[in-house]
């Protein structure tokens, strides 16, 4: 059986916010969105949406193990941060450093732009999770699929072996003061067997070539 371990320096986290699977309960929209449907059952539903539901469904989630509050002064690269713990403390010190730190412009965004809705500096969450991932195995470690806070998204990347589940934060709010409060889900992660696939592109002439091809499947 393929063995995925997340391994955690905090207990405090561990124990009150571990790492788990995903789960629907896991977004207040989805609630907001069942209660209205049912008052409006006329509505189209996006609340059954295989796609939504089957992804909210699939794969694990990191969460905020304590309030993280992120003050911006509107000129796109400066932060300040604060959190009620100082993690640095713990005894694990180092790789435990603050909880939050960050990637300066020249590392990331002096490359790629990302427009005037985003913080040019990426803001770094040093997290207390580790993982080992299943030989060959990548873990999809990506922004969580329609996240009730919209402040941030996490950065893309593939991880293989032994790697900390530290988090790169895009942050969205340029002015002013936000809390992520704790238990908030941070990232996404979905293991991905690491194989070759053949693939091909066709043009099709008829739509009932489609139909054909998916009997097939």
């Amino acid at each position: 059986m393929t063995q995925l371990t997340f391994k955690c320096f905090l207990k405090r986290a561990k124990d009150k916010y571990p790492i788990e699977k995903i789960s629907v309960n896991h977004f207040k929209w989805l609630e907001k969105a069942n209660n209205y449907y049912k008052k409006n059952p006329q509505s189209i539903q996006t609340n059954n949406c295989p796609g939504i539901i089957s992804l909210l469904q699939t794969g694990w989630i990191q969460r905020a193990y304590q309030d993280i509050t992120i003050t911006t002064n509107g000129d796109g690269t400066h932060f300040k941060w604060q959190t009620p713990y100082d993690q640095k403390r713990g005894k694990f010190g180092v790789p435990l450093d603050d909880y939050v730190s960050f990637h300066s412009y020249d590392q990331l965004e002096k490359f790629r732009s990302s427009g005037d809705h985003c913080l040019d500096t990426v803001i770094k969450i040093h997290s207390p999770w580790h993982v080992s991932v299943p030989k060959n195995y990548y873990l999809l470690s990506t922004a969580v699929p329609y996240n009730d806070d919209n402040s941030f998204s996490a950065a893309t990347g593939l991880l293989k072996g032994d790697q900390y589940l530290n988090i790169q934060l895009f942050w969205h709010k340029l002015e002013g003061t936000h809390t992520i409060k704790a238990g908030t889900p941070l990232c996404y992660y979905l293991l991905i067997e690491r194989k070759k696939m053949n693939y091909k592109t066709k043009l099709i002439k008829n739509i009932k070539e489609i139909h054909k091809e998916e009997m097939h499947v």
